[in-house]
């Protein structure tokens, strides 16, 4: 009788699965290019440790620039890609925003800054400072060499400097910027679209 039951509970399970409906599983991929306008950017930051969250006088928050500038062996850049102040209120923070492009370009390299705000000084007054001595700047901060970085920006920090490479080939990057800075240690995570 046992087997007689398994038997006909077999085939009942085969009969039905023979006759069930199987409905194609479609997988649709989205590419992050197409997601945004190609003359924009969309960006991405989130300050997973925060540069100002060590002193007990200081806001726990963060407010940076972000400048990305088209990236090439020149004496001197041309005006930002992006150029943007944040604020980032604690800690996991993120912000997005869509940065508008100009003109129509077509981009290999990015160099892409963060620069903690620590004095009133207005980006557009960091800018064209930044487009001068991009290379010193970019040398002090490998180098760790914060009083050069200083000599340059006075109280303002670089966070992070970024060099990336065939980004018009690839479409979207994601990448983190970590150190210590003045003993307060942070981290930033990044993603950059068109």
């Amino acid at each position: 009788m046992k087997r007689l039951f398994v038997g006909l509970f077999s085939l009942v399970v085969i009969v039905s699965c023979k006759n069930a409906v199987h409905l194609p599983q479609e997988s649709v991929e989205i590419d992050p290019i197409k997601l945004t306008p190609s003359d924009s950017f969309l960006i991405t930051i989130q300050g997973i440790n925060l540069s100002e969250d060590m002193s007990r006088l200081s806001t726990k928050n963060d407010e940076i620039f972000v400048l990305v500038y088209e990236y090439f062996d020149s004496l001197q850049l041309n005006e930002p890609l992006v150029s943007k102040k944040l604020l980032l209120a604690g800690k996991g923070a993120t912000k997005t925003f869509r940065a508008s492009i100009k003109q129509e370009l077509n981009i290999d390299r990015l160099l892409f800054l963060l620069i903690e705000q620590d004095s009133e000084r207005p980006k557009e007054q960091l800018d064209p400072i930044i487009r001068v001595y991009y290379r010193e700047l970019m040398e002090a901060y490998h180098s760790h060499d914060y009083e050069r970085i200083e000599k340059y920006l006075g109280d303002e920090d670089v966070l992070g400097i970024k060099v990336i490479e065939r980004f018009g080939k690839k479409g979207a990057v994601e990448f983190k910027l970590t150190g210590i800075h003045k003993l307060d240690r942070y981290e930033y995570h990044v993603k950059i679209s068109r």
